[in-house]
């Protein structure tokens, strides 16, 4: 039941919610279908807020038929613009 009412309030707050936050700027009042791609391109990733980030959805191979691995270490994101990296 638990998850069943969380997915309904998921999906009503997404079809019909509004932005009401003043942190939400050009797009407060607007539906939040409709604002949602552009709230994120336009306030956090142009801000540096946020970034697009994106996950292999399989297994990812390269032209040698190698297996791709970024690294292996406890930490959410890589910093490539970091000397040490």
């Amino acid at each position: 039941k638990l998850q069943r009412a969380h997915d309904r309030c998921y999906t009503l707050g997404f079809s019909i919610g509004i932005l009401s936050h003043e942190s939400h700027g050009l797009f407060k009042g607007e539906q939040v279908q409709k604002a949602k791609v552009p709230f994120r391109d336009t306030i956090l990733v142009k801000s540096g807020a946020a970034f697009v980030y994106f996950e292999p959805e399989k297994r990812v191979v390269s032209r040698s038929d190698d297996e791709c691995v970024v690294a292996r270490i406890d930490q959410w994101f890589l910093k490539y613009g970091d000397e040490p990296w």
